[in-house]
């Protein structure tokens, strides 16, 4: 792995670290807040439809401004999602524990960082002009969500799907994450953010990104050393997340693992094929009672006509949480307008078992390798290619800057 690469992310990383089910598969109005007789009906009404489970279930509840993703353990409203900015998940929560955060709390009252989103960058394409800051902000770098100073990316549609339950986000990433680089990097960068529950008891996020064409001073680049990374920030608390688990053995029990303020490695630059495709954010102190989540990526390498792209495993630590980054390196040139194909599965459970380590391992060996697209290697005739079709005409709409998504539900 390239020095330089590891060096910047030393730097970078420190410094910045910072669904009610029916039967009917219905949008409903989520029973937070009962201020009123309709949200008090239709949390009755949710309750009552969600005890005839008798598995996981999830629905995509809408409140206020709002969607959220929950999840029902044997018709127990357990955990909870709510999509944002793009398509980011702002928040997820344990409601079983009065609501309890279970992401890293923000840096700076931001709603662009500490959210589980992409990121891309690239070492090859440096300011160095007029720039007096450190040399690690001068990288052409953009999120999801948006920027270091909470200026908000565009969110251009969103979909839903009530039969299947699933959720669409189109969003457009166009400024870069530090402000005084905006002048002088431009880009847009369109994509989708799928997201699904599977009745085993997790969230799909499946995430489509056309990388755009960047430029330096005016003048038009190439990527040659694209890094995407699934930026996943789980919450760093004596409560909530102390361990972090590569691998368990069959009974459930850590047996590759790190505890927090000890030993957690910063960008280990880990290759997928070298671990069990999860990682485990848990409580250390009580490792069966309290809240554990899964992060699932696979253990195989990316797809991608250039044979030096990889798949790599990150980790991090910072003051107030835990960082599990799955990330694609493409390793050589990548045209403009190619696609980055990733898919996760974030599992959430009340505490370490047999059964969930039973499920990762499953689950690993189920998940779909990332990808990467050039443009002329979109299969003719997929749904990628109508998805890409999408994504281009995103290129010149214009959408929304809002965390609050629910009023640009395009078919609702």
């Amino acid at each position: 792995m390239n020095n330089k690469i590891i060096f910047h992310l030393l730097f970078c990383s420190i410094c910045f670290f910072h669904i009610g089910c029916s039967s009917e598969n219905e949008i409903t109005e989520n029973p937070e807040i009962n201020t009123s007789e309709e949200e008090i009906t239709t949390q009755i009404t949710a309750k009552n439809s969600a005890l005839t489970a008798n598995t996981w279930t999830g629905s995509i509840n809408l409140y206020q401004n709002d969607i959220w993703f929950v999840l029902f353990d044997n018709g127990v409203a357990t955990y909870d999602f709510r999509i944002g900015t793009t398509g980011v998940i702002s928040e997820m929560r344990d409601r079983t524990e009065s609501f309890k955060a279970l992401l890293s709390p923000s840096f700076n009252n931001e709603q662009t960082d500490r959210v589980v989103q992409w990121t891309i960058w690239s070492l090859d394409l440096i300011r160095n002009l007029n720039y007096t800051g450190p040399s690690f902000e001068q990288r052409f770098n953009v999120t999801q969500g948006g920027t270091f100073t909470n200026q908000l990316h565009q969110t251009l549609d969103v979909e839903i799907n009530t039969a299947n339950n699933q959720l669409d986000v189109y969003g457009k990433a166009d400024l870069q994450w530090k402000l005084d680089n905006q002048s002088v990097m431009t880009g847009n960068h369109t994509a989708l953010t799928h997201y699904s529950y599977d009745s085993r008891g997790f969230l799909k996020v499946y995430r489509v990104v056309s990388v755009g064409q960047p430029k330096l001073n005016g003048v038009v680049n190439q990527w040659n050393d694209l890094y995407f990374e699934g930026w996943t920030p789980m919450k760093g608390d004596d409560d909530v997340f102390t361990g972090l688990a590569l691998g368990m053995d069959s009974q459930g029990t850590p047996s590759w693992w790190y505890l927090r303020n000890q030993n957690i490695p910063t960008y280990p630059f880990l290759s997928v094929s070298n671990t069990n495709g999860y990682a485990v954010v848990f409580n250390n102190q009580n490792r069966t009672g309290k809240d554990a989540v899964g992060i699932v990526y696979g253990t195989n390498n990316v797809i991608s006509s250039n044979t030096n792209a990889s798949y790599v495993l990150n980790t991090l630590e910072w003051d107030t949480g835990i960082g599990v980054f799955p990330a694609i390196l493409a390793n050589g040139n990548l045209p403009a307008y190619s696609l980055v194909e990733q898919t996760m599965y974030i599992v959430p459970r009340s505490g370490l078992s047999a059964d969930m380590s039973s499920l990762l391992t499953t689950l690993s060996s189920e998940i779909p390798a990332p990808r990467i697209y050039k443009p002329s290697e979109i299969p003719s005739g997929s749904e990628l290619e109508t998805i890409y079709s999408t994504l281009q005409a995103n290129e010149s709409i214009s959408g929304t800057r809002t965390d609050h998504i629910r009023p640009l539900i395009s078919n609702n």
